[in-house]
């Protein structure tokens, strides 16, 4: 009798560890979209500022200069979940986000910071590969050649310039939207 008790005070036990991780889960996703709210940047009217509770930082998911290059920055919760640092913590088991280095500090992983602290973040998704005609009207570049109605410019990965490298004026191709 005392052992059917005990087997049945585990199963509760596991149960509510079940739903207790699930819940912690579900909270760090709430805590942490996808949909990080922009600021900072150049623009022609002022950045909308971050809500309570976040701060305007570097987007650590896209390389460059951020916003020290005019690029804009996303609103990170201040109690987004931490990782990486000398202990290697991992970003939560289940939860889908993945650890990026933490742009506010002094640690470059880059640079010899091995043991850099981390922030954990929704990653960006990837854009789906683009069929490109071979007919496919060539845009943008140097003189900022629109496409035809109905067609949206997208940077050519086909001619090997890369405008997030040095290619300014890399010229693009016209496909249909929603590119």
């Amino acid at each position: 009798m005392l052992r059917e008790s005990q087997t049945r005070l585990l199963n509760l036990d596991t149960a509510a560890m079940k739903v207790n991780t699930s819940l912690i889960i579900a909270t760090l996703a709430a805590a942490v979209s996808a949909d990080y709210q922009s600021c900072g940047g150049f623009r022609v009217a002022p950045a909308p500022r971050c809500p309570k509770g976040t701060a305007c930082l570097d987007d650590p998911r896209i390389d460059g200069c951020g916003m020290a290059c005019d690029a804009p920055g996303i609103c990170i919760p201040n109690k987004a979940p931490q990782c990486g640092g000398p202990r290697k913590i991992r970003c939560p088991y289940g939860s889908g986000l993945v650890c990026y280095d933490k742009p506010n500090d002094d640690c470059d992983p880059r640079n010899g910071g091995v043991k850099c602290p981390g922030v954990c973040l929704t990653p960006l998704e990837e854009d789906p590969p683009v069929e490109i005609p071979e007919d496919a009207p060539f845009c943008g570049g140097f003189g900022g050649l629109p496409c035809p109605e109905g067609l949206v410019c997208i940077e050519d990965p086909r001619d090997g310039c890369d405008p997030k490298n040095g290619g300014a004026d890399c010229g693009g191709v016209c496909v249909s939207p929603p590119y």
